[in-house]
């Protein structure tokens, strides 16, 4: 189990990076976290080096979240990803449940449930639930 878990944030919107990126390290420096502004970006950091955690907004040009999240599944990883979307998708759920997400929440969201539900995904990893 490391001591520090490493965590990609994906996001199209450089201040959400900036937000989830400075909320995960905070207070104590608890997630090493590393950002990306496209799914592209996103699956070239998940080549290049191990992630313990990826958080992902849906809806960003180019490869989106739901796509970020089969490329990441068809290369044989089993990381919990969380999705973040601000709006109501049709067949969420199920598209979630296939490709065993771990969560998905709803923007506007806070960040000490942010914080809470990157614990638990990281916690017990195994256990993906939506």
């Amino acid at each position: 189990m490391p001591t520090r878990y490493r965590v990609l944030v994906a996001d199209d919107y450089e201040t959400v990076r900036v937000l989830w990126s400075d909320a995960l390290r905070k207070p104590v420096d608890a997630y090493e976290v590393v950002t990306a502004g496209n799914g592209h970006d996103a699956l070239e950091e998940i080549v290049r080096m191990p992630f313990d955690l990826i958080v992902t907004d849906i809806a960003m040009p180019g490869m989106d979240g739901v796509e970020l999240t089969q490329a990441i599944r068809q290369l044989g990883h089993r990381i919990p990803v969380i999705w973040i979307t601000a709006s109501r998708i049709p067949n969420l759920a199920q598209e979630a449940e296939r490709l065993a997400v771990h969560r998905y929440l709803f923007k506007p969201l806070e960040v000490d449930e942010m914080r809470q539900v990157v614990a638990a995904a990281l916690e017990d990893p195994q256990e993906e639930t939506i």
